[in-house]
């Protein structure tokens, strides 16, 4: 099952993007990120979750780039909880 939402989830930023809405575009790779997460894959959940941060960054969104800290600091501690860095 969260394999499919990976799949799914997969095509939101490149679509985001094509649109030119960097704002989805921040909030599809924070949903990407969670559901490899819930994958077990901590390497590529942290990169989605950096270019989360980034983009929010890049937009002033403070509020955006707090909660794309604490996705980073969840998905460090599901890699700590489960043994896998």
């Amino acid at each position: 099952m969260i394999k499919r939402e990976v799949e799914y989830y997969e095509n939101y930023p490149r679509t985001a993007k094509e649109l030119g809405n960097r704002a989805a575009e921040g909030a599809a790779y924070c949903s990407l990120g969670i559901a490899y997460r819930k994958l077990g894959d901590y390497t590529q959940a942290i990169e989605c979750q950096k270019q989360n941060l980034n983009i929010n960054k890049e937009l002033g969104n403070r509020i955006g780039e707090g909660g794309a800290y604490g996705n980073i600091g969840n998905v460090y501690h599901a890699s700590v909880i489960s043994n896998k860095p």
